[in-house]
């Protein structure tokens, strides 16, 4: 049998809650499983056969089919949020107000008022928020932070970042995402860009190209922006939900900078080089492929691991670790605002035919 994992302070018990129950399903039972001192205390989903599901699996855990009802008739130390993103908000605020430690799915927020609301709810609360942003924690961003760290790219300048995922086959199980706007979910391709670059963007331009594959009024196949920082880095996001193009993998990133250059495709672990540092003498070729790990190393060969490359197990493990410990949130509301507001401020753009839009966050008030 493998030892359950151990955090800091595992001796403090968690009493664990879920809310949508599809995706929250996976963290639920890797945290019971897998964690030390971890239990599920309440699963909440508005679907009856979800309900009926979470009665089966976790039959010693009280299934409810509101929130309000779950805060009342449990007690909950943590709460996972796994709900469309235009319940994120209302649902992590009323957890936070409860008493409650809020681990929330990406995008954080569905619009730039949702923003403030979550911002403020965060800041007036002691509860820990912390965003479910597993791309930042990535085998190959970590690789991608470190060969920047040793100077490899030089100053990252302008970058192409991609979410081209066809997902209608998701649409049973996730409706929502029928009529989501793409560039809205850009956290995945944004998280670990704002890592490398340190900067947030002010400003963006974006156009959709509407829907031609399904020709259906509202559903854009694909959307384009132009993002840019104060000192003039610049980022195109290119997001999908619907297309024939399957040649690169889910996820890409190209990075162009002043003395390296590096395509990255995170999932497959393709991380391609070229630097005037790692010029070897008399080779042919400039460009060297690093192939990182694609599941982090220390939760390789845990259940359900190869899935994200282990981001599930990170996320979660650093969430507890810092219930237990009181040490600030490790992916914190700032950075998942910084992560959604600009995919927000895009949709804008598009709607007004490619505007140039300035980017408004919660603190610049």
């Amino acid at each position: 049998m493998i030892e359950k994992l151990k955090t800091k302070n595992f001796e403090k018990s968690i009493n664990l809650g879920v809310i949508g129950f599809n995706r929250g399903r996976t963290f639920l039972e890797i945290a019971a499983d897998q964690f030390e001192n971890v239990k599920p205390a309440g699963i909440c989903d508005i679907d009856p056969s979800k309900i009926e599901i979470a009665r089966k699996l976790f039959a010693n855990t009280p299934v409810f089919s509101s929130l309000d009802e779950m805060l009342q008739n449990t007690d909950l130390d943590a709460l996972i949020v796994e709900t469309p993103a235009n319940n994120h908000t209302t649902v992590c605020t009323k957890a936070l107000d409860a008493g409650i430690h809020v681990l929330c799915d990406v995008p954080c927020v569905d619009n730039a008022a949702e923003g403030t609301m979550l911002y403020e709810a965060v800041k007036r609360s002691k509860p820990i928020y912390m965003s479910g942003a597993n791309p930042n924690l990535r085998p190959t961003t970590e690789a991608m932070l470190d060969l920047n760290a040793r100077g490899i790219f030089g100053k990252p300048y302008y970058i192409e970042t991609e979410y081209v995922h066809d997902i209608r086959s998701l649409y049973e199980s996730s409706p929502w995402r029928q009529f989501y706007k793409p560039i809205k979910y850009c956290t995945h391709s944004l998280g670990p860009v704002l890592e490398l670059i340190g900067e947030e963007f002010v400003s963006v331009t974006c156009l959709s190209t509407g829907s031609h594959v399904l020709n259906r009024p509202g559903q854009h196949d694909v959307m384009s922006a132009l993002l840019k920082t104060k000192s003039n880095i610049v980022v195109r996001l290119l997001t999908s939900f619907v297309n024939n193009y399957h040649f690169d993998g889910t996820h890409m990133i190209r990075i162009f900078g002043t003395k390296g250059s590096a395509v990255i495709k995170p999932v497959s672990g393709e991380l391609k080089i070229s630097s005037e540092d790692l010029q070897f003498k008399y080779a042919t070729n400039l460009f060297h492929d690093l192939n990182v790990e694609k599941v982090l190393p220390k939760y390789q060969g845990l259940p359900g691991a190869q899935h994200h490359g282990g981001t599930d197990y990170a996320l979660l493990e650093r969430f507890f670790e810092a219930i237990r410990t009181g040490e600030p949130s490790p992916i914190p509301v700032e950075k998942a605002l910084r992560m959604a507001l600009p995919g927000i401020f895009a949709a804008e753009s598009a709607d007004n035919d490619g505007a140039m839009t300035m980017i408004k966050y919660p603190w610049d008030n």
